[in-house]
Parts: C-alpha cells; sequence; structure tokens
C-alpha cells in the first residue's frame, strides 16, 4: 500500500520495551534456501572429485567437464587466499577530534530536541517530560522540580534546546521561535555538566534499548561499564580498549563520553566485563563463507555483456575519472545550459548497492533510459559491491575523497556543474538518486559537495540512526531465520568483496547522515525518502519516527508491505523514476501511459496539485525571501563549538 508525500501517512504501532528478541524458529523458506546453497557445496565437490568420471560422450564433453572441475578446485583455493587477505583489521580512524565530538553530542541529542511538522525547532515541553527528563534527581528521595504552597509539585516549563542544524538559520526558523539568550540544552546544564534523564524517563529507556542493539540485545542491566567502554573504543576510534587507554587524550574522551552515556540512558553502569557479545564492526574477524565459481562467472560474465554491448547500443558509453569508472549516456542536442533552464534536461545520477552491479540494476537502468530520455544519465561503477573478482578494485573501495573528487570532475566535464551555479540564480547541479548502501555515497556527496545536488531521492536508505546498530547487526551478526534473510547473508554479507568493503571500510562515523546535513530536506520537491515497511535490514520504523521527529513529513513515501529493495521493482520503481526526473509524484498512475513522454516533450500534463501539495521545483518561482542556500556555513557551528567545551568533548 503505497503512501503518497503529503498525504497523512498510517501511524506506526507503539513501540513496546524492551523489545522483543528475533525468534530462532525458521521459516519453511529457510530450509528452501538452505536445500539450494548446500545443492551449491555438493556441486563444488561432486565436479572436484568425480567431474571427469561422468558416464557419457568421451570427446570434448568430458574435457571441458574435467577443465572446469580444476578451475573450480583452483578457484577454492584463491578464494580461501583472499580470505586471508582481507582479515587484518582496519587502521584507527582518522577523524578530526572537533568532528568526533559534533558527531557524539548529535547521537546524544537524537530524540531529545523534535520538530513538529511545520518544522519547528523548539517546542514546549509538557510539565510530565520536564519532570522526568530533564530535572536531575533530587536529593533523600525528594521528587524534582520545586514544591508549591500546596505541596504539589511545581513545573518550570522549559524550552527544548534546538538541533544542530545548518539549515536553522537559513530558513529563520531559530531566531523565529527562540530567544537565543533563553536557549536550554536538553542534555547539559550552562557549566556542561549533564542532566541526568530519571531511569524510567521514556527517551532514557528508548535510547538504551537501542543501544543494547551493539552488545547483540544482551538485557541492559548486564551490561558493565568495560563493555561500554570496549564498544566506545571502537565506534570512536576504531581501536581496541587496550590502545585507547594507553593515549591519554583518547582516554580522557572515552571517560567523558561514558559518563554522558550513563546520563543520557538514566543508569551506571556496573563495574567490570560482561559475557555479552559486542559488535565491533571492522575489528572482528571477516565473515566469509566460500562459494564456487560458477556464480562468479555468470554474474561478470552478464555484466561485461551490458557494459560493452546492451548499453553501447543505448547510447551508454564507459569513462573513467580518476579511479572510479563510471556509464554515461548524453541525450542527443542536451547541452549544459538546457541541463540549467529546462526541466525535463536535469542531469541525473545513480549510486547503486550492494549485490551484482548492472545485473541487479538493469530493468532500473533501462527504466531510467526510457522514461528520461531527455536526462543524461551518469551511473559510477562500484566494483568493490558489485562481486567483479576480476577487475584490479575488487578490494580497494571508494575513498569518501575519491568519490567526491570524481563527481566534481565528471560535472565539470559533462557541464553538468560550473562554479557560479550553486547561488540562488544558478541551476545547475544533479538529480541524486541512491538505494541501500548507495545512500552512504550519497551521503558523502550531501556533506562534501551539496551545492552539486539539486535534488535527493534515498530508497531503502541505510544512513539514517546508523548510530543505533540495527543495519550493522541486521546485516553482519544476525542468524537468519527466514529465507530471505538467508538469501541476503549467503549471496551478498558473506561474498568476500562485500565482507571487506563492510567490515573493514565501512566507517558508521563518517557514514551517518543528519537530517541537518540534508539541503532542503523538509521540501518535498527537492528531497524524496522511500521507505518500506517489511524492510529485513533497516529498522523502518525508528527511521520514520528520527525523520518525523525532525520535520521530513511531505517528502517522506511509505509503503507498509515492501521489503528492502521493493521500491525499484515494479509500480514503485515508477513512482521513483517519476519523482527522480520531475520532483514530484503526483499522477504516477499514469507517468508510463502518457507522463513521461509529456515530460520528454517539455509539457506538464500532471493534474493541478493543491496548495501545500509536493509539486515541482519547476512549478512557480519562490520569493527572494524564501530561497535558501542551506549548504552555506551556519552560525551554528559557533555555538556548537562553544558546547563542546562545555561539555568537554
Amino acid at each position: 500500500m503505497f503512501s503518497e508525500s503529503g498525504d497523512k501517512l498510517p501511524p506506526l504501532p507503539p513501540t513496546v520495551y524492551p523489545r522483543p528478541l528475533p525468534t530462532s524458529t525458521k521459516t519453511p523458506g529457510y530450509y528452501l534456501v538452505l536445500l539450494i546453497c548446500v545443492a551449491v557445496c555438493v556441486y563444488l565437490i561432486w565436479f572436484a572429485l568425480w567431474g571427469r568420471l561422468i558416464p557419457g560422450p568421451s570427446g570434448l564433453v568430458s574435457t571441458v567437464l574435467a577443465v572446469w572441475a580444476l578451475a573450480e578446485a583452483v578457484f577454492g583455493v584463491y578464494y580461501q587466499f583472499l580470505v586471508r587477505r582481507v582479515q587484518p583489521v582496519a587502521p584507527p580512524s582518522t577523524i578530526k577530534p572537533e568532528d568526533l565530538s559534533d558527531l557524539f553530542l548529535r547521537v546524544l541529542h537524537a530524540g531529545l530536541a523534535y520538530s513538529s511538522s511545520s518544522s519547528r525547532y523548539v517546542r514546549e515541553r509538557t510539565g510530565r517530560d520536564v519532570a522526568s527528563t530533564l530535572a536531575p534527581p533530587a536529593e533523600n528521595g525528594a521528587a524534582g522540580g520545586t514544591t508549591g504552597q500546596a505541596g504539589a509539585p511545581h513545573i518550570e516549563r522549559r524550552k527544548r534546546g534546538r538541533l544542530y542544524s545548518a539549515a536553522a538559520d537559513t530558513i529563520g526558523l531559530a531566531e523565529q521561535y527562540m530567544d537565543p539568550n533563553e536557549e536550554e540544552d536538553p542534555l547539559f546544564d550552562q557549566n556542561g555538566n549533564p542532566h541526568t534523564l530519571a531511569t524510567d524517563d521514556p527517551l532514557a529507556v528508548e535510547f538504551r534499548e537501542q543501544l543494547r542493539t551493539w552488545f547483540h540485545h544482551a538485557p541492559w542491566e548486564s551490561i558493565c561499564a568495560e563493555d561500554v567502554l570496549t564498544w566506545l573504543a571502537w565506534s570512536t576510534f576504531n581501536e581496541p580498549l587496550e590502545a585507547v587507554r594507553m593515549q591519554p587524550k583518547k582516554n580522557r574522551f572515552l571517560d567523558r563520553t561514558l559518563t554522558m552515556l550513563e546520563a543520557r540512558t538514566g543508569s551506571v553502569f556496573p563495574p567490570g566485563r560482561s559475557s555479552a557479545s559486542i559488535c565491533r564492526l571492522t575489528l572482528d574477524p571477516v565473515n566469509v563463507v566460500s562459494r564456487p565459481f560458477i556464480i562468479y562467472a555468470i554474474a561478470n560474465s552478464v555484466n561485461w555483456l551490458l557494459r560493452t554491448q546492451l548499453y553501447p547500443s543505448r547510447g551508454v558509453q564507459l569513462y573513467r575519472e580518476g579511479e572510479i569508472d563510471y556509464l554515461l549516456r548524453i541525450p542527443p542536442g542536451w547541452t549544459p545550459e538546457k541541463g540549467r533552464t529546462e526541466r525535463n534536461a536535469v542531469p541525473v545520477m545513480y549510486l547503486h548497492g550492494l549485490g551484482f552491479g548492472l545485473l541487479q540494476n538493469h530493468l532500473l537502468l533501462i527504466h531510467l533510459i526510457q522514461s528520461l530520455p531527455t536526462h543524461p544519465l551518469l551511473v559510477p561503477m562500484a566494483h568493490h559491491t558489485a562481486q567483479a573478482i576480476f577487475d584490479p578494485r575488487y578490494l580497494k573501495p571508494w575513498t569518501r575523497p575519491q568519490l567526491v573528487a570524481m563527481l566534481r570532475g565528471a560535472c565539470a566535464r559533462w557541464g553538468f556543474f560550473a562554479p557560479g551555479d550553486d547561488g540562488p540564480k544558478g541551476r545547475g547541479g544533479i538529480s541524486l538518486l541512491s538505494h541501500s548502501n548507495g545512500s552512504v555515497h550519497h551521503g558523502w556527496v550531501l556533506k562534501d559537495a551539496p551545492e552539486m545536488v539539486r535534488r535527493s531521492c534515498f530508497v531503502d536508505p541505510v544512513v539514517f540512526s546508523l548510530w543505533e546498530g540495527d543495519v550493522c547487526f541486521s546485516f553482519v551478526y544476525r542468524k537468519p531465520r527466514k529465507a530471505i534473510e538467508l538469501a541476503l547473508y549467503y549471496f551478498v554479507a558473506s561474498e568476500v568483496g562485500i565482507a571487506n568493503y563492510i567490515q573493514r571500510h565501512f566507517n558508521w562515523c563518517d557514514n551517518t547522515l543528519f537530517v541537518e546535513e540534508i539541503p532542503n530536506a523538509r521540501e518535498a520537491s527537492r528531497s524524496a525518502i522511500f521507505l518500506g515497511g517489511e524492510d529485513v535490514i533497516v529498522d523502518v520504523t525508528r527511521v520514520r519516527r528520527y525523520l518525523e521527529r525532525n520535520g521530513v513529513t511531505r517528502g517522506l513515501h511509505w509503503d507498509a508491505d515492501a521489503g528492502h529493495g521493493d521500491g525499484l521493482i515494479g509500480e514503485a520503481r515508477n513512482r521513483v523514476v517519476m519523482y527522480v526526473g520531475t520532483g514530484s509524484t503526483r499522477g504516477w498512475q499514469g507517468w508510463i501511459t502518457r507522463g513521461r513522454r509529456s515530460h520528454s516533450l517539455g509539457q506538464y500534463d500532471r493534474p493541478s496539485t493543491p496548495r501545500g501539495s509536493d509539486v515541482s521545483d519547476t512549478e512557480g518561482v519562490k520569493k527572494k525571501s524564501e530561497r535558501s542556500e542551506p549548504w552555506k556555513v551556519s552560525r551554528d557551528h559557533l555555538a556548537r563549538g562553544l558546547r563542546r567545551r562545555k561539555t568537554g568533548l
């Protein structure tokens, strides 16, 4: 069931804490997929040992089978060599201390600063919330707050601290709804000391329930101080706790963050170490399962045929910028000026997720080519996530600077963006579409080159609320119990190239994306997020709550019955492609039959939309006072630095 942007989304079911542990009962589909995987293993052994003894014609057929059996045996040895090669742990994090401090403070503030649907950054808190959340525990067992004449506790109404948002100053919401002289931080007092939440405070319960995912859902009462410090040492510095303890500056940071976590969760961690398992993604052994050569042979052969035979016939050519290959199609007659001024000529860039590369994304790419024939299309080739085992960059994932440099170079080369296009009168830039892990690279672009993105479209994003651990646990540590989970684990998560990328090059500090880092996040024609209610990787209820709490409602698209990847299949794919090209999904049911043709001709044939609905960014011109440049440096960064000094991070 689709829920359109701008419509009232169906309410989410209430969250029950403590969250029930996943059942260990396996479904019938799990055993079916397991049978297929076992058959693959039997195939390996059979070919390696008895392939040459197959009865039948003794000529060419038996020779081919014997050669193939030898190839499988050699490949099995080579595969184990690759597994050993990716086992060394990742180097310590190089993130700047000030950026690390800002990130940790943002995580602590997540869920404390809520926004209404009108994007208001400050809301008055109810007396009950203030009493349980902000008031520090009173001495001698007295209740928090000041007692009035009648003996009942008197609750002082306090304003919530605003989010760390570059958009707040741009839009002017902070100045409209808050007097800077009255600003109070919901987590720290004026001296930088953390407010300790009550143990039963809903905000504290919610935060610690999500945090314990990193400890394999161990009961919160069983988690000790050394467990949390071990996790903090990995999550902040990508080092073992023993190595961090040897560095005074990092050690002080660790102790300070532990104190803040205790205040935020309303609990005191008992000393020592428990038996709880801890997710340390880039320090734990890389989890890889062997697979036959035939899987790689088929996938890479199909990808080669698509790249060198089919796509060139559609005007798609292969180029390289720096260390990154990309596919590009420039429509006949397209010019950079058209890309800046005509709504049916905006360049489109697609960042795909994990899997089999072009083989997995072929239907979407063909859809983009056919439905948006007047739009340039650029698709970076992520060999490290596409099982391209024959490519020399297979075990060398992109870095953030490499991808951003590639985008800048390609856009400058083909005229998608030029200096000066980022001003109020500039119309250059790209419509950026990403799916699943592609949202990580999408976030890199928004952080380092936001001026180049005219429109953002996220499908099944994994970058929101990444600090809560659900994505990490579901993809790497969860024991499969359903058919889709087992297929995801065997064919994707445990593949050596993908496992190397996720478990040795995935920095959650660098990859986490906050709403305030998305330009025009609350403008439906500039940003859209498509979520499926049955996603097996992302905890979409948590992601949706995070987005709605931060004012992202009109650009949020919800399909209660869709799983991970279903947003790019069938009718759902039509909505996504339409939005990427037009900035709207109104009338998407007629997009295939008439909408895309009219769009390619520069005509507007969608039905008129009521005021306040999600219309295209080309429908009407904003007043000068409404224009925003959210990529400009915000004055709020100065306040963030002051808060960092106060809190000691």
